[in-house]
């Protein structure tokens, strides 16, 4: 669309007025402004990880510039005063903030989309059989916080396709299930309760206690809500194996303790504590808001963020500004107009990590990933015989093994939502500046290299700035 805009001044010589005729001088002048009348679609995806917390150079907390800076950047599109096309009319804009997970909101817990009927092949993937998440949450008179893990591979780098027709060569390729299509809801599962040993006579029998910690020789685990069966171990744990069929009666007792149901009772809950299946996203992670174009509420959604995440979790944050942009479920409010323009806005203040290694047949915490025993970030010639009890050193390399895959798994998501027609803007923050390697990755992820932004010597408010200035796309023409 052009605007034109002109301006006449009449002016009446004073000094020259000897010379003058009486009459007056006309100055006229003009200029075009062409600014695009497209639909925008923009989503922040915003970075709440604990790191956000340190101070940044302008000496404020990280996540607090990360704050002033997004409201500008609202306000750049959505307020009245601005000339833009920033009157909210055609401008919508999305928010997901991340941190170890990605919370869609507690009220789409009946969505078609998620896994209701527990058929995928995740869902029930630490427990002896299958059983529904949402019927556990119930049992333990809990409500499901809204936070969702990571689907299985290839899905966990695709938007949703609620009824597929053709299968994907991916598919064919991991053989994934359909099923895995859906979101499975967020469900710390019951980790087994501290052990120690006390003397009865001349016997030493197992004893449990609270709470949240497990160590013992080569083991470790970290959340214990419920009070376990203390009938399936029958005899002390071993610290060391002198054969294989002792480390199998080991690992076995470990799973039967952290895999049985009978212990999801609220008779089973341990009173002490406060942590339960929605540890790691209650009162963490902030729900994700849709596309829209009110900027109070934007605005309000903004203020509430807080650095809480305990580690990084990119991929997840990139899927789902993409899948809020789409048109199609699971959210549906990304406009349909072929002439609409769709931007991810990303900032990260760290490179993608994961709990690291801990040595227990789990391998690692839990994460948006499951345990690292799970493997679904499908990590080359994986053996689990090979890494429950060993080294944690061994342990360790299993996670930065997982790390590399999860990195190139961002890549392929990258280029996916760039194929669909979104430009990302990546905007690289504190510590996500210290490594060549994964600054060179946030690059090759944003729409071109020049749609990345490094926060280092300069704030956040100039870059968002410049950013919100390249997606308005308004230019003087004459």
């Amino acid at each position: 669309k052009t605007l034109r805009l002109s301006a006449t001044i009449e002016i009446y010589p004073i000094f020259a007025s000897i010379y003058s005729t009486g009459k007056s001088f006309r100055i006229k002048e003009s200029t075009v402004v062409t600014y695009s009348t497209s639909n925008f679609d923009i989503v922040m995806v915003l970075d709440n990880s604990r790191s956000m917390q340190v101070l940044s150079d302008q000496g404020i907390p990280r996540i607090d510039e990360l704050k002033k800076a997004s409201i500008d950047f609202l306000n750049f599109f959505l307020s009245s005063s601005e000339g833009i096309k920033g009157k909210g009319g055609n401008v919508q804009v999305g928010i997901v903030p991340f941190g170890s997970v990605v919370n869609v909101g507690s009220k789409y817990k009946n969505a078609s989309w998620m896994d209701t009927s527990a058929i995928s092949p995740i869902h029930s993937e630490n427990f002896f059989r299958p059983k529904n998440r949402f019927e556990l949450y119930n049992i333990l008179h809990e409500t499901w916080p809204g936070c969702v893990e990571v689907r299985p591979q290839p899905y966990d780098v695709l938007d949703y396709d609620p009824s597929p027709v053709d299968m994907l060569p991916e598919e064919r390729a991991l053989k994934t299930k359909r099923s895995a299509r859906f979101f499975v809801p967020w469900f710390f599962p019951d980790e087994p309760d501290q052990y120690v040993n006390i003397t009865f006579g001349a016997r030493i029998l197992p004893m449990f206690t609270r709470p949240f910690t497990w160590v013992r020789g080569n083991s470790q685990y970290q959340k214990s809500y419920l009070n376990d069966d203390i009938l399936i171990v029958p005899r002390e744990l071993k610290v060391t194996y002198n054969n294989k069929e002792e480390k199998k009666w080991h690992v076995e007792r470990w799973f039967k303790r952290s895999k049985m149901l009978r212990k999801y009772d609220p008779k089973n809950r341990i009173a002490s504590v406060l942590t339960g299946p929605g540890t790691g996203c209650r009162g963490l992670a902030l729900p994700l808001s849709d596309l829209t174009n009110n900027k109070k509420f934007l605005t309000k959604e903004i203020k509430k963020m807080s650095p809480s995440g305990s580690f990084t979790n990119i991929l997840q944050g990139l899927t789902w500004g993409w899948r809020i942009l789409t048109p199609g479920e699971p959210f549906t409010k990304g406009n349909k107009s072929p002439d609409t323009k769709r931007f991810i806005v990303l900032l990260t203040d760290g490179v993608h990590n994961l709990p690291m290694g801990e040595r227990n047949p789990h391998l690692r915490g839990y994460s948006a990933f499951g345990y690292g025993y799970n493997n679904r970030l499908r990590v080359d010639n994986f053996n689990f015989e090979d890494f429950h009890t060993t080294s944690k050193r061994n342990v360790d390399q299993f996670t930065r093994k997982s790390l590399r895959k999860l990195d190139l798994r961002l890549l392929k998501a990258c280029k996916n939502v760039k194929k669909d027609g979104v430009v990302i803007f990546i905007v690289g923050y504190g510590s996500a500046l210290r490594s060549q390697r994964f600054t060179d990755l946030l690059k090759e992820c944003a729409f071109t290299p020049e749609h990345y932004f490094s926060a280092y010597g300069v704030s956040l408010k100039t870059i968002f700035f410049d950013i919100a200035k390249s997606i308005s796309k308004l230019h003087i023409s004459k």
